[in-house]
């Protein structure tokens, strides 16, 4: 998932196995953001050059 705080001055690249949700809420509190929302398509290929909805070249 890639996520950005409200102002998108953060960005999250968060990657959670097929099975499990992320608490939001929980994740919120962990970075210390007041507001967590998904990045733009826009945003995703700017910071890391890769396309929206594509696999990233990890190994499991």
């Amino acid at each position: 998932m890639f996520l950005t705080d409200k102002k998108k001055r953060r960005f999250y690249l968060v990657i959670i196995g097929d099975s499990q949700r992320l608490d939001m809420d929980r994740f919120q509190e962990i970075t210390g953001e007041s507001k967590i929302k998904f990045g733009s398509e826009d945003a995703l290929q700017a910071k890391w050059a890769y396309p929206s909805a594509s696999s990233l070249p990890l190994a499991c």
